[in-house]
């Protein structure tokens, strides 16, 4: 009778099983780091939508209640309100927006590359692919400075 060799296919088994298993560290590895990578980038996120936020909702007040609107240059809007009082609004530059009333100055520093703008309507804010239109009763009701 012929005896069988088992002990070459326990090498074999044992050799793929380390190869597997290195597959599956190598595999776990990179998903981890993207995880990480992933999860740093959240906070960031989310104070840049918290800044344009504040941003949108005092520009949208200084709009509705503007008396005139200019913008003097690429980076700066002025709006005078009903009461006279003038509001400078800046971007100082690719992230940071400063607003200016009566000496009281508010910056946001994670509003990436906001562009301002006048137009018919009224003030034009973009960013990258999206647009806001801050719409003026005094520019929609035709009596434009």
């Amino acid at each position: 009778m012929r005896r069988t060799r088992t002990a070459g296919i326990g090498l074999i088994e044992m050799l793929a099983t380390l190869l597997l298993i290195v597959a599956f560290s190598l595999i776990s590895a990179r998903l981890f780091t993207n995880t990480l990578r992933q999860l740093r980038a959240v906070p960031q996120a989310g104070n840049e939508i918290a800044a344009i936020e504040q941003i949108r909702a005092m520009m949208t007040t200084d709009v509705w209640n503007a008396a005139d609107l200019r913008q003097p240059s690429e980076e700066q809007i002025l709006v005078l309100d009903s009461q006279g009082q003038l509001i400078t609004w800046q971007r100082l530059s690719d992230d940071t927006i400063s607003r200016s009333q009566n000496g009281i100055v508010n910056h946001w520093i994670n509003a990436t590359k906001l562009q301002f703008s006048i137009s018919e309507a009224g003030v034009l804010m973009r960013q990258k692919d999206r647009t806001w239109l801050f719409a003026s009763p005094l520019r929609i009701n035709g009596s434009r400075p």
